[in-house]
């Protein structure tokens, strides 16, 4: 205003779309991480620290960067917002987390034919006890599907959680796809690889997700270690929908109030020991063809994603020396191994129903015993 006369101004006052309420940090052990884990921990780790304003929409782009530093572009767009549009810097910090023995194993197969929308497993995870989830479908809805497993926190506490994952496909080979999925979580699991993801009380997370065409077969096996946060639960679904919001969803009603949980829980390991002495009968062990049984009567045939530990005694009680052979034979249609043996990571040809492989030799002295270990 001047003496005699004023101008009045209209202003606008606007909240940013989103504020960052710290540094964004990735926690992982045994790096370097494969590509697609990296990614899914950096995007995480810039979630973890953003604060939207009510309603609104966040954009991420591809993390780029190395040596320990990386960024990661951010979008946000809001009603009555500025827009946000800027590159969140992330540290890459190596840490340790324990590692727990694993019990339980929960399995998502029934129905392994998906023919419509459908929460295919529902599992509490208790406490900090780990879990090894093991999940293989076949998309028969003749239409594409997303297909996603998803952490949800119905606690009122951050959750943290430690995950090691391999999934392959789609793919129209089931052979393959399971196989595939096998080796790559047998290396990542020996070497300690994981990554660190946190989630907010209230909030979902997908920890894996595809589009799945039709016919398209998905294979894969992940460990989940809960670090922090209570009541959390763990459900592998096939959706209709693709979801454009790159924030943590809103736990939905439904799932507030004790919901239904599927009875697919077993026993994660089993040890076992075969005795074979040279000179006399063949020693055979059939790994899943004894299937396991869980508390509610659901059988898991084949016994797929049990941890397998035989100990093999061979002695040679003879006095001419012996020479012994370890085969694996595929006695229950098409397969294909992958195992430890001498500490190695190792795996056959595929095998068609009835063939064996040779996978190891040596000979035994008059009066030797020796003990081998197979971890399948």
């Amino acid at each position: 205003s001047i003496p005699g006369d004023s101008l009045q101004l209209a202003v606008e006052v606007k909240a940013w779309a989103v504020r960052l309420a710290g540094s964004a940090v990735a926690e992982v052990t045994s790096p370097p991480l494969p590509a697609d884990d990296l990614r899914r921990t950096l995007r995480n780790a810039v979630l973890s620290v953003v604060q939207p304003a009510p309603g609104a929409s966040l954009q991420l782009g591809e993390p780029h960067g190395g040596g320990g530093r990386y960024a990661v572009p951010l979008k946000a767009t809001g009603q009555d917002c500025f827009e946000v549009n800027l590159r969140v810097p992330v540290s890459l910090k190596v840490t340790s987390v324990p590692m727990p023995t694993l019990h339980q194993l929960l399995v998502s197969n029934l129905p392994e034919k998906i023919t419509e929308p459908a929460t295919l497993l529902r599992e509490r995870l208790l406490g900090r006890a780990p879990v090894r989830l093991l999940w293989h479908h076949v998309n028969k809805a003749g239409r594409p599907l997303r297909f996603v497993t998803r952490l949800v926190n119905l606690g009122n506490t951050t959750a943290r959680v430690h995950l090691t994952e391999s999934a392959s496909g789609p793919h129209d080979d089931e052979i393959f796809v399971g196989h595939q999925a096998m080796m790559r979580f047998l290396a990542l699991v020996t070497q300690g690889e994981g990554y660190v993801l946190r989630l907010p009380p209230g909030r979902m997370l997908d920890l894996y997700d595809v589009r799945l065409p039709a016919s398209g077969i998905v294979s894969g096996l992940a460990r989940i270690t809960p670090l922090e946060g209570d009541n959390l639960l763990l459900e592998v679904l096939a959706e209709d929908a693709w979801p454009t919001d790159a924030y943590f969803p809103v736990v939905p009603d439904r799932l507030r109030d004790d919901p239904p949980l599927t009875p697919y829980a077993y026993e994660a390991a089993k040890e076992v020991s075969v005795a074979y002495e040279a000179g006399g009968g063949w020693a055979f062990y059939s790994i899943g063809k004894d299937f396991s049984t869980n508390l509610q009567g659901q059988k898991l045939y084949g016994d797929y994603g049990v941890r397998y530990t035989i100990e093999i005694k061979c002695k040679n009680p003879t006095a001419q020396a012996a020479r012994c052979l370890i085969t694996l034979r595929a006695g229950g249609g098409v397969a294909r191994a992958s195992y430890f043996l001498h500490g190695d990571l190792t795996e056959t040809g595929l095998l068609r129903p009835g063939l064996e492989e040779i996978i190891d030799r040596f000979e035994l002295a008059p009066g030797e015993e020796r003990t081998l270990r197979l971890i399948t």
